[in-house]
């Protein structure tokens, strides 16, 4: 593909070496075989892959290495991978399982100067840092740590991602919990918080249609990450994975006209 500043990343969630999709972070349904699923985004010609371990971080074993290893050993685009990310230790032998990007959430708050040292020893460019973004009863943006599972505190998710490029953060991504698998559209107020961010930017949550990857891209986003939309097809949620077509891509203005 060509002319590409924007990017449409298929974004696969795992648990247990299964991969598996949420609502609003909750109620996990197994769509599939992690490497079964990556053979048919290869084949659709997919520029690059997101994986989020969703359990890892709540085992506290950090990364699944060697599921880690055997996914990026089928992956032939760039692989960026979230989950459990604690340590030096942990980048390192994700870099050598062929890992591109590090996707760091919870440590980014945990650990001061996490960012900066993995920034430092293997270049902001492989360096993503996400943060979850819900909403509280009065409607007000929270950002929050672990897939939802305690709140961070009512500062201000702005703050945040401005920190993490200040720490050396190549991208920055926010996902809307309230949106996540609803397919119901973005959420545009948990967009905004990414304008006039210095590095590239992800979007993920609600993405139901190239109409909604268009609205994103016309925000100044560079990227959608997009999970329900390419495993689920019809009203019952089947298993149907898919990715947009040449033709489409250029019609969302990923790519050049063909």
């Amino acid at each position: 593909m060509s002319g590409v500043s924007r990017r449409v990343i298929p974004a696969l969630l795992m648990d247990q070496a299964r991969l598996v999709k949420t609502r609003s972070f909750r109620r996990p349904v197994y769509v599939g075989d992690p490497i079964n699923t990556i053979r048919v985004f290869n084949d659709k010609g997919c520029d690059e892959l997101l994986l989020l371990d969703i359990g890892a971080g709540r085992r506290g074993a950090g990364p699944d290495i060697d599921t880690v290893r055997a996914v990026a050993s089928e992956c032939f685009m760039p692989l960026a991978y979230g989950g459990g990310i604690t340590s030096i230790e942990h980048a390192e032998a994700l870099f050598a399982c062929g890992v591109e990007k590090l996707v760091v959430r919870s440590a980014a708050q945990q650990k001061p100067g996490f960012i900066a040292e993995l920034a430092r020893r293997f270049g902001s460019q492989a360096v993503v840092v996400a943060v979850d973004v819900d909403r509280s009863r009065s409607g007000e943006l929270i950002g929050l740590r672990d897939r939802g599972r305690g709140a961070a505190g009512r500062e201000s998710v702005q703050s945040r991602l401005e920190q993490a490029v200040e720490s050396g953060a190549g991208e920055v991504m926010v996902q809307s919990v309230r949106a996540d698998g609803n397919l119901e559209g973005p959420d545009r107020d948990v967009a905004e918080l990414l304008r006039g961010l210095s590095v590239p930017t992800i979007y993920g949550g609600g993405i139901a249609s190239n109409d909604d990857m268009r609205t994103v891209f016309g925000m100044g986003i560079d990227a959608v990450a997009v999970g329900a939309h390419f495993v689920f097809y019809g009203p019952h949620r089947a298993v149907l994975i898919t990715y947009p077509t040449r033709d489409e891509l250029a019609g969302i203005g990923v790519i050049d006209e063909p």
